[in-house]
């Protein structure tokens, strides 16, 4: 049976253990490719409560470009709320123009400044 949902919310994960997920998740996707298999579709990912930089929010963008895999993605306050930038999601935001399998995008409390939605 495929995973169809994976929660590795309030962890303390941190950027070099997000990138290694992120990375874990590609080379699922290029195994299900070399197969011929089709990836499960209805996964759902939350990486809630965790300190994600922006580099680390901008691998998970680039992971969705790339993945078709996610029905639902929740990140519910994900980011330091000192020093912070918005780059990594306005990469997410520009992720999404692109994944085609994505409905449900949680991203409460993250402090999202007005000039990047």
């Amino acid at each position: 049976m495929p995973l169809s949902s994976l929660s590795v919310a309030n962890v303390g994960m941190h950027e070099q253990g997000f990138k290694y997920l992120v990375h874990q998740f590609s080379k699922m996707q290029q195994k299900a490719l070399a197969t011929n298999r089709e990836f499960e579709q209805s996964m759902h990912l939350d990486v809630s409560r965790n300190v994600l930089s922006d580099e680390a929010v901008k691998s998970l963008a680039e992971l969705l470009c790339k993945f078709e895999g996610f029905r639902s993605l929740s990140m519910m306050s994900v980011r330091p709320r000192i020093g912070r930038k918005d780059t990594g999601f306005i990469e997410l935001a520009k992720a999404l123009r692109e994944n085609k399998s994505l409905v449900e995008l949680d991203l409460r409390d993250n402090e999202i400044s007005q000039s990047s939605v």
